[in-house]
């Protein structure tokens, strides 16, 4: 059984049978056991939170011993390889959109932050981290391939 949840209800449509959805804000508190999962997957979650990595420990603990967490997520300011900002826009970007998010409390580097933060629970045996660049123009150099 796939147990999904969201903030945002679904479109209605029949989901398969084995796919059960519940509407569920993952900063309340939820309605499962712990170690109820085998794995848990979250997509672009964390880095639009408050005080995400206490809701990163509790959903950790709804994993089962051996379990899986899978996350990706991002950091929401950008730069170029060299650390540099790309351009006026951007740093606009950045310094606007970093600041809105901060005055909210939410981290605009959580990506970057996620390896760290997990290690430092000492949960799990195995941490794998892999960085991926999304080029923003044309001119991008990133040789990056999977």
């Amino acid at each position: 059984m796939v147990t999904a949840i969201d903030v945002s209800s679904l479109p209605p449509r029949q989901l398969p049978q084995n796919i059960q959805f519940f509407k569920l804000n993952v900063t309340k508190p939820l309605p499962f056991e712990p170690e109820s999962f085998d794995i848990i997957h979250a997509r672009l979650t964390f880095s639009h939170l408050q005080h995400w990595e206490r809701v990163l420990k509790h959903v950790v603990s709804l994993l089962k011993p051996g379990g899986w967490l899978w996350i990706e997520d991002i950091d929401s300011e950008f730069y170029e390889d060299s650390g540099n900002v790309p351009g006026p826009f951007t740093k606009r970007f950045n310094d606007i959109y970093g600041s809105h998010m901060r005055s909210m409390n939410v981290d605009t580097l959580v990506g970057s932050s996620l390896q760290s933060v997990l290690e430092k629970m000492e949960i799990f045996s195995d941490i794998n981290s892999v960085e991926i660049k999304c080029p923003m123009n044309g001119k991008d150099k990133d040789t990056y391939t999977p």
